[in-house]
Order: C-alpha cells, then sequence, then structure tokens
C-alpha cells in the first residue's frame, strides 16, 4: 500500500535538493503552519544566501492535477508575507500539464520523483 505524502517527506525531499547548491544553507528544522486556520502553508523552510534568507512556503499534495494549481498559488500568495518567501508545492508527482500550470502562475514545484 502506498503511503501518503507527509511535511516531513516534502521536508526531506527539498532539503535534498538544496543541499546540492554551494551558496545556499539550510536553516536547521522546518515549520509547519502556527495555527490550523488552514490560512498557513502545509510546510516553512528558511533558507540562507550570501544574499539574505528566504523562505520556502511550501504547500503539500499527494495528488495533484492541473485545475487545482490556480487555488495552490491563490492560497500560497495569501501566505506569502515578503518578496522573500517563494512558493513550493509538492507533490507525489506531478505532470507535465501540471508544471506548465505552475509555470503560468509562477509557482515553483518539486514531486517525489525529483521533477522540479
Amino acid at each position: 500500500m502506498k503511503e501518503d505524502i507527509s511535511s516531513e517527506l516534502a521536508d526531506q525531499k527539498i532539503r535534498e535538493v538544496f543541499s546540492s547548491i554551494p551558496l545556499v544553507a539550510l536553516v536547521p528544522g522546518h515549520k509547519g503552519p502556527d495555527s490550523h486556520t488552514g490560512l498557513e502553508p502545509d510546510l516553512i523552510i528558511r533558507l540562507k544566501t550570501p544574499g539574505g534568507g528566504y523562505s520556502l512556503l511550501v504547500e503539500v499534495k499527494q495528488e495533484i492535477q492541473p485545475r487545482m494549481i490556480p487555488f495552490i498559488a491563490a492560497h500560497l500568495g495569501n501566505c506569502q508575507r515578503s518578496e522573500r518567501d517563494h512558493l513550493l508545492l509538492f507533490s507525489d508527482f506531478v505532470s507535465a500539464r501540471s508544471a506548465e500550470m505552475c509555470r503560468e502562475y509562477s509557482l515553483n514545484y518539486l514531486d517525489s520523483m525529483g521533477n522540479c
């Protein structure tokens, strides 16, 4: 039986990708939502670069369909507090059409297969 995608798996996979970038330092730990209002991202990952700190606001979805992308982008956009907050969708698999929709909505993506 296939396991559900969790914030912990998303955190692990995202950190694997960013740890290979020489000028990016990952801040230890991850942060979940501050409350249960549904107005926060599923996960916040902090990054440090020579140019300053950044945050990845991550929405974690088991399955993603292209029609969901505008709503995810809007939700994460509402969570964005500064220009240093970047939006990221993490899913089990992001299809070519979903990836195209992510680009249209300026939504970064990463899936458990390594597509980003």
